[in-house]
């Protein structure tokens, strides 16, 4: 299992490398068939919990290649949101949705500290304590991290938020998993 877990990351840091050097029209290309279908597996009455995972790693590769334009990540965000606010899905769902989510933090900081999306995403990612499954909480921790690194010291609005986040962090410190503990 351990070994499969490891691949599949090789795998998913290779597509990202290789998504470096590809041409950006087949990257959109390719990045709305990944969408179309992670869309269609989600809404799906069966959940395909493999499937999901594995369009999901796909994403989290092309996101990592930082080479996807604003609206295709606007795109994904709204996509994963439902999979990250909700415990109805497959743990594992919602932990790679998570890893989405902190390669998007860490690729597009701009997108994630803009005053558009900056209180939707705190609230998303602050307000998701209670639905978030145990594996996925320490992702969830690093999707704080990589906001907060991109914070402005100069903005209000970023400054105004660091006591709920704060908040967030020493309650992580308190976590029964070890994972987030260290993160």
């Amino acid at each position: 299992m351990q070994q499969n877990v490891h691949r599949a990351q090789d795998v998913t840091d290779a597509i990202g490398e290789l998504a470096r050097l590809c041409p950006k029209p087949f990257l959109q290309s390719l990045f709305k068939k990944v969408m179309q279908r992670l869309i269609v597996a989600t809404q799906s009455e069966e959940e395909e919990v493999e499937n999901i995972c594995t369009l999901l790693r796909l994403a989290q590769a092309l996101v990592a290649s930082a080479s996807l334009d604003e609206a295709s990540v606007a795109l994904l965000y709204r996509a994963m949101k439902p999979l990250i606010r909700s415990d109805e899905h497959d743990a594992k769902i919602q932990k790679q949705s998570y890893k989405v989510m902190a390669e998007i933090c860490e690729h597009y900081t701009y997108f994630v500290t803009s005053s558009e999306k900056l209180g939707e995403i705190t609230e998303l990612l602050i307000g998701s304590i209670m639905t978030c499954h145990v594996s996925a909480r320490h992702m969830r921790l690093r999707c704080i991290n990589y906001t907060v690194k991109g914070f402005d010291t100069n903005n209000a609005e970023h400054m105004a938020l660091i006591p709920q986040i704060s908040g967030e962090v020493l309650l992580c410190l308190k976590d029964s998993n070890g994972k987030t503990r260290e993160a």
